[in-house]
């Protein structure tokens, strides 16, 4: 799909006043959706895991544009209230603070909250409101809020239900919708991780399939593409190994212990820290309702 491409919805079924109808096609595209990211072999799901990630956060993470690649492609006004969906340490939170009337980062994970509420301080930001609770249990209207605008950065809630999640930000939001996902999630570092361990490499499902799935629910959204490049400076292997591997399971020591030993061969080391560069291609979904 082409940067800027809209996509066709022609043939999707939509209520007269407007709510999303679930069709077959929706119904199938989501088993497909869930089963690709059930099979994903490298993913973080779950609160356990997502402390411990906050707790190994990089040291900085360098010259990263993602931020403004993002808000410079966001429809926001001074007086608007955002939802940041999965706002992680508030790479994007912080910064929407000092652009919008007021920001809600919601995280299930209360080490990343945070982490939003100290830099938050550092920048003398008193417009941001944290809340600690999973996506597939918040009820629009009763623990969470409608916002102009809700934002889903890198962080879509899916591991129960595609279609609820997606419905629920839909839910949520009183004017747009902004999700990113990556264009391309195949990682060489990954690869060569599973080619050595003997397994197949699964990567997430494609942004394509994102894209025709909200359009089966007869959402009207346009995609654009963008390119960053960035660094992560980390601690230690240790830090490095929770932050890229994630929630993988190894089947014995000497696996973890491999790749353990991939990472540091793969990572750059200076002055007792060690330096991740990589470029990524991320897709921009959005709607306005």
């Amino acid at each position: 799909m082409d940067t800027n491409e809209k996509m066709n919805t022609a043939g999707m079924a939509e209520s007269a006043n407007g709510d999303i109808v679930i069709t077959s096609q929706t119904a199938g595209l989501a088993r497909q959706w869930q089963d690709g990211m059930k099979n994903a072999t490298f993913q973080g799901s779950g609160q356990d895991f997502w402390d411990n990630w906050a707790r190994s956060l990089p040291v900085k993470t360098g010259s990263s544009s993602y931020t403004e690649e993002v808000l410079n492609r966001m429809e926001i006004a001074d007086t608007d209230s955002v939802l940041d969906v999965g706002a992680g340490t508030g790479a994007l939170a912080v910064p929407l603070a000092g652009r919008v009337r007021k920001v809600t980062a919601l995280d299930q994970s209360r080490y990343m909250l945070e982490e939003i509420l100290k830099k938050a301080a550092r920048q003398n930001l008193s417009n941001i409101t944290t809340v600690n609770i999973n996506w597939a249990d918040v009820q629009v209207g009763c623990n969470v809020e409608e916002h102009d605008v809700v934002l889903v950065s890198r962080s879509l809630p899916s591991q129960e239900s595609i279609i609820s999640s997606l419905r629920s930000i839909n839910m949520a939001a009183r004017r747009s919708c902004y999700i990113t996902w990556k264009a391309d999630s195949y990682d060489p570092l990954e690869s060569e991780i599973c080619r050595r361990l003997n397994i197949e490499y699964r990567t997430f499902p494609g942004y394509e399939l994102l894209c025709d799935l909200i359009c089966s629910m007869g959402i009207h959204a346009s995609v654009d593409t963008f390119k960053i490049s960035s660094q992560r400076i980390y601690r230690s292997v240790g830090d490095a190994f929770i932050q890229i591997i994630r929630s993988f399971q190894f089947q014995t020591l000497e696996e973890k212990n491999m790749v353990r030993s991939l990472l540091a061969e793969n990572l750059e080391y200076n002055r007792g820290l060690y330096m991740q560069k990589k470029d990524a291609v991320w897709a921009l979904i959005s709607w306005n309702k």
